[in-house]
């Protein structure tokens, strides 16, 4: 299935983006989560990582745009009170519930979790009709099991959704480099 995505990046090598689909995406996210590493680091939080957001190269390079709600930390939020940044399928819970202890780069964690889920799958791991059944969702119910929407997927690969998809940010992956680290 490498070759389909390659063919929907003009210009791409068949194999640019790797041999089979699970490979592509996994390398996909990898490149993201490397370069929300470096954002990180200087202080960045992107609080808008969803697939729409990740440009593909022909040379097999992987890009994460828009950075217009990006959060440095140890700086006041602009949102108001009540309100949060971001997609609503793409959120991660403590962004849903405005905690007052802040956003750092685990919710970043999350929706790059999100991302990976979906094009795992196929299937966002929480949905409604409405941006807030979403955000309820995402507050108060647990994924399906991705192995039980596509069992043909490596284990190691619903371990790594779960992982990054924990609603507390403390039983998370702790870092972007961390959830990267065993991406790889």
């Amino acid at each position: 299935m490498g070759t389909h995505l390659a063919a929907a990046v003009p210009g791409a090598e068949p194999l640019a983006f790797g041999a089979t689909w699970v490979g592509a995406v996994g390398s996909i996210v990898r490149a993201v989560a490397g370069a929300l590493v470096e954002a990180h680091a200087a202080g960045i939080i992107h609080r808008d990582v969803k697939p729409s957001n990740i440009l593909l190269r022909p040379d097999g390079g992987v890009q994460i745009v828009d950075f217009g709600l990006a959060h440095l930390e140890d700086m006041p939020t602009l949102t108001l009170s009540g309100e949060f940044a971001g997609t609503p399928y793409y959120v991660a819970p403590e962004q849903v519930e405005n905690l007052s202890g802040g956003i750092d780069g685990r919710a970043d964690v999350f929706a790059l979790g999100v991302t990976l889920y979906e094009c795992a799958s196929l299937r966002r791991p929480f949905s409604g009709r409405t941006a807030v059944e979403v955000l309820t969702a995402i507050s108060t119910r647990e994924p399906e099991p991705l192995l039980r929407l596509a069992p043909y997927l490596p284990p190691d690969l619903d371990r790594l959704c779960r992982g990054a998809l924990e609603k507390d940010p403390n039983h998370r992956y702790a870092s972007m480099a961390a959830f990267g680290g065993d991406l790889g």
